[in-house]
């Protein structure tokens, strides 16, 4: 058991309107997605939320709310993410975000 625990780290991302960001590299989750976290983090300013990580590999994260436990998935491994390819990644999920609205209106 305690192999196990050296492989398993913990620390603090910043939930940001760009994404989750953890040790300069950017992150997304279904759930901070799905609850509109980095919607909020632009509209009201970022903050910590508690991550653990396998120390071997960087490109998952468990993301550890009150709420939900969640994996986040490294989208971008620069440590600078260019404005307009984020802006478009965001534009694409309101926009799913709108068809689906609309395919359950027209379901009902």
């Amino acid at each position: 058991m305690n192999h196990k625990n050296k492989e398993l780290g913990i620390g603090m991302a910043t939930v940001t309107g760009q994404g989750l960001k953890f040790a300069d590299l950017w992150y997304s989750s279904k759930m901070l997605m799905k609850n509109q976290h980095f919607e909020d983090a632009q509209k009201n300013g970022e903050w910590k939320i508690p991550v653990l990580f396998l120390k071997k590999n960087p490109d998952i994260l468990i993301v550890v709310n009150f709420d939900f436990v969640d994996l986040a998935y490294i989208i971008d491994k620069r440590t600078s993410i260019n404005e307009q390819v984020l802006e478009a990644y965001y534009e694409a999920i309101r926009n799913l975000r709108t068809q689906l609205k609309l395919a359950k209106q027209m379901l009902r």
